[in-house]
């Protein structure tokens, strides 16, 4: 099976954040984009295992694709999780 890496980009969303990221078990790996945050998102996606970036000014979304160990990209919000089926 191939593996998957999901992205996340995040600003003072710590909340949604540990929910999104709970449900990412069929993700390989995960990589956090945190755009200077305020909250606890750099604790919180740490104790998942997550990979933090930095974010770049005025670089296209794709720039962050290049962080990713896996051929397949799962993009979401800190709002959005997987479910189930």
């Amino acid at each position: 099976m191939q593996s998957i890496t999901a992205l996340l980009h995040t600003f003072d969303s710590g909340l949604q954040l540990a929910r999104s990221l709970e449900t990412l078990h069929p993700c390989d790996e995960i990589v956090v984009v945190d755009h200077y945050s305020k909250d606890e998102i750099l604790r919180i996606a740490r104790q998942y295992g997550a990979h933090i970036v930095p974010p770049v000014a005025g670089v296209a979304a794709s720039h962050y694709l290049q962080f990713a160990k896996s051929h397949w990209i799962l993009c979401l919000d800190p709002s959005e999780s997987l479910t189930e089926s």
